[in-house]
Protein backbone atom coordinates (compact mmCIF):
# COMPACT_ATOMS: atom_id res chain seq x y z
CA UNK A 1 0.00 0.00 0.00
CA UNK A 2 1.39 3.41 -0.99
CA UNK A 3 1.86 6.05 1.68
CA UNK A 4 -0.97 8.20 0.32
CA UNK A 5 -3.36 5.24 0.36
CA UNK A 6 -2.28 4.42 3.89
CA UNK A 7 -2.87 8.02 5.00
CA UNK A 8 -6.37 8.25 3.61
CA UNK A 9 -7.28 4.75 4.77
CA UNK A 10 -6.11 5.18 8.37
CA UNK A 11 -7.44 8.72 8.69
CA UNK A 12 -10.85 7.94 7.22
CA UNK A 13 -11.39 4.92 9.46
CA UNK A 14 -10.03 6.77 12.50
CA UNK A 15 -12.52 9.58 11.90
CA UNK A 16 -15.40 7.11 11.74
CA UNK A 17 -14.22 5.40 14.95
CA UNK A 18 -13.93 8.81 16.64
CA UNK A 19 -17.45 9.87 15.65
CA UNK A 20 -18.86 6.48 16.71
CA UNK A 21 -17.08 6.77 20.08
CA UNK A 22 -18.56 10.22 20.71
CA UNK A 23 -22.05 9.07 19.72
CA UNK A 24 -21.80 5.98 21.93
CA UNK A 25 -20.55 8.05 24.89
CA UNK A 26 -23.43 10.47 24.56
CA UNK A 27 -25.90 7.59 24.17
CA UNK A 28 -24.88 5.92 27.43
CA UNK A 29 -22.70 3.06 26.17
CA UNK A 30 -19.36 3.85 27.83
CA UNK A 31 -17.55 0.51 27.46
CA UNK A 32 -18.26 0.20 23.74
CA UNK A 33 -17.51 3.91 23.33
CA UNK A 34 -14.15 3.56 25.06
CA UNK A 35 -13.22 0.59 22.85
CA UNK A 36 -14.04 2.68 19.77
CA UNK A 37 -12.12 5.63 21.25
CA UNK A 38 -9.10 3.34 21.74
CA UNK A 39 -9.35 2.18 18.14
CA UNK A 40 -9.48 5.75 16.83
CA UNK A 41 -6.41 6.84 18.79
CA UNK A 42 -4.61 3.62 17.83
CA UNK A 43 -5.11 4.39 14.15
CA UNK A 44 -3.92 7.98 14.53
CA UNK A 45 -0.84 6.91 16.47
CA UNK A 46 -0.04 4.30 13.81
CA UNK A 47 -0.54 6.89 11.09
CA UNK A 48 1.75 9.31 12.93
CA UNK A 49 4.42 6.62 13.29
CA UNK A 50 4.19 5.84 9.56
CA UNK A 51 4.63 9.53 8.74
CA UNK A 52 7.50 10.05 11.18
CA UNK A 53 9.33 6.96 9.89
CA UNK A 54 8.94 8.18 6.32
CA UNK A 55 9.93 11.79 7.02
CA UNK A 56 12.83 11.27 9.41
CA UNK A 57 14.19 7.85 8.40
CA UNK A 58 13.03 7.38 4.83
CA UNK A 59 11.42 4.09 5.87
CA UNK A 60 8.00 3.04 4.63
CA UNK A 61 6.47 0.85 7.33
CA UNK A 62 4.05 -1.87 6.30
CA UNK A 63 0.84 -2.79 8.08
CA UNK A 64 2.46 -6.07 9.13
CA UNK A 65 5.41 -4.21 10.65
CA UNK A 66 3.05 -1.98 12.63
CA UNK A 67 1.03 -4.98 13.76
CA UNK A 68 4.09 -6.98 14.83
CA UNK A 69 5.79 -4.06 16.58
CA UNK A 70 2.81 -2.45 18.34
CA UNK A 71 -0.31 -4.60 18.00
CA UNK A 72 -3.20 -2.71 19.58
CA UNK A 73 -1.16 -1.51 22.57
CA UNK A 74 -1.69 2.24 23.00
CA UNK A 75 1.23 2.49 25.43
CA UNK A 76 3.64 0.87 22.94
CA UNK A 77 2.28 3.09 20.19
CA UNK A 78 2.76 6.22 22.27
CA UNK A 79 6.29 5.15 23.18
CA UNK A 80 7.06 4.41 19.52
CA UNK A 81 5.68 7.78 18.48
CA UNK A 82 7.69 9.62 21.12
CA UNK A 83 10.91 7.81 20.10
CA UNK A 84 10.54 9.07 16.53
CA UNK A 85 8.98 12.49 17.10
CA UNK A 86 11.02 15.67 17.35
CA UNK A 87 10.89 17.28 20.82
CA UNK A 88 8.35 19.93 19.87
CA UNK A 89 5.67 17.37 18.97
CA UNK A 90 6.29 14.63 21.55
CA UNK A 91 3.15 13.57 23.41
CA UNK A 92 3.83 13.98 27.10
CA UNK A 93 1.66 14.79 30.06
CA UNK A 94 -1.51 13.08 31.19
CA UNK A 95 -1.58 9.65 29.57
CA UNK A 96 -4.08 8.16 32.03
CA UNK A 97 -6.75 8.27 29.33
CA UNK A 98 -4.68 5.90 27.19
CA UNK A 99 -4.39 3.40 30.02
CA UNK A 100 -8.14 3.54 30.67
CA UNK A 101 -8.88 3.14 26.97
CA UNK A 102 -6.53 0.15 26.81
CA UNK A 103 -8.39 -1.48 29.67
CA UNK A 104 -11.76 -0.73 28.07
CA UNK A 105 -10.55 -2.20 24.79
CA UNK A 106 -9.83 -5.45 26.63
CA UNK A 107 -13.37 -5.42 28.06
CA UNK A 108 -14.73 -6.18 24.59
CA UNK A 109 -14.32 -9.86 25.44
CA UNK A 110 -14.45 -10.12 29.23
CA UNK A 111 -15.39 -8.12 32.29
CA UNK A 112 -12.33 -9.18 34.27
CA UNK A 113 -10.85 -5.66 34.52
CA UNK A 114 -12.54 -4.13 37.54
CA UNK A 115 -10.14 -1.20 37.96
CA UNK A 116 -11.27 0.65 34.86
CA UNK A 117 -12.46 4.24 35.11
CA UNK A 118 -15.56 4.55 32.98
CA UNK A 119 -15.98 8.23 33.70
CA UNK A 120 -13.38 10.30 31.93
CA UNK A 121 -13.71 13.63 30.28
CA UNK A 122 -14.95 13.45 26.72
CA UNK A 123 -13.17 16.73 26.05
CA UNK A 124 -9.85 15.08 26.98
CA UNK A 125 -10.49 12.39 24.36
CA UNK A 126 -11.36 15.15 21.88
CA UNK A 127 -8.11 16.95 22.69
CA UNK A 128 -6.02 13.82 22.08
CA UNK A 129 -7.81 13.13 18.82
CA UNK A 130 -7.49 16.67 17.51
CA UNK A 131 -3.83 16.89 18.50
CA UNK A 132 -2.96 13.69 16.66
Amino acid sequence: MKITEKLTSYLGIADIDYLCARLLFMSGFPIVAMAKAAESLEKLLKLSIVLLARIYSGIELTDDQLKNEYGHDLRKLLDGYNKMAPPEVKLIGNTEILENLRKAYNLRYTAKNKDIKLAFALDEFDNWYVYL
